[in-house]
């Protein structure tokens, strides 16, 4: 489909932040069937972009080879030029372990960039049926259409928010509308939860 799409991976000297932009212009591009949106759509284009670029450079750093590093900081300083954002790195880099003298990743990044809720709820076969809060970041990819339908399906009692600000980790991009959101639901069903 995006032939003309650079490869990103391995690539010497290393993919800049401007190229993988360019890709991910090229994908919304494609995706879309636009070339230049409309005034009108030019926010959810301009979004659309920005989000598989941010998130194809987290998956891209999850590649890095971290057997050279000998200290976090180290970490730090050679995922900062693709992470830029310090909160979502760290979050990142509690996947990083120690390997001898250095470090090497704990997950294997080819299954996190093809996870989907549909695609995890398939290998679950229950049912829960009692109150359940299932929160969703507005701005992840990670919730879509078919993974609502497979959380209704598993907690047909659920209650799904999504917080539009949010991105996949909502506790820090809008820590504080996820605790309103909690905070309401346990309060709601704390009565309910102590007569069971």
């Amino acid at each position: 489909m995006c032939r003309s799409i650079r490869v990103l991976y391995n690539f010497e000297p290393p993919t800049t932040a401007d190229e993988i932009r360019a890709a991910a212009l090229q994908f919304v591009r494609k995706v879309s069937g636009l070339h230049k949106p409309s005034a009108e759509d030019a926010h959810v284009f301009d979004h659309a972009v920005d989000h598989i670029a941010e998130h194809t450079a987290e998956l891209r750093a999850l590649s890095t080879d971290l057997s050279a590093c000998r200290s976090r900081a180290d970490l730090d300083a050679l995922l900062s030029p693709e992470i830029p954002d310090p909160f979502v790195r760290q979050f990142i880099l509690t996947n990083a372990v120690r390997d001898g003298e250095g470090f090497r990743w704990r997950i294997d990044a080819s299954i996190l960039a093809s996870s989907t809720v549909a695609g995890d709820f398939a290998r679950v076969s229950g049912t829960f049926g009692g109150p359940a809060l299932l929160v969703a970041g507005g701005k992840s990819s990670y919730v879509d259409d078919e993974g609502r339908e497979a959380m209704r399906r598993h907690f047909p009692a659920g209650r799904i928010v999504t917080i539009p600000e949010a991105d996949h980790w909502l506790h820090v991009s809008a820590p504080q509308a996820l605790h309103d959101v909690l905070d309401e639901f346990l309060a709601r069903t704390a009565g309910s939860a102590a007569m069971q």
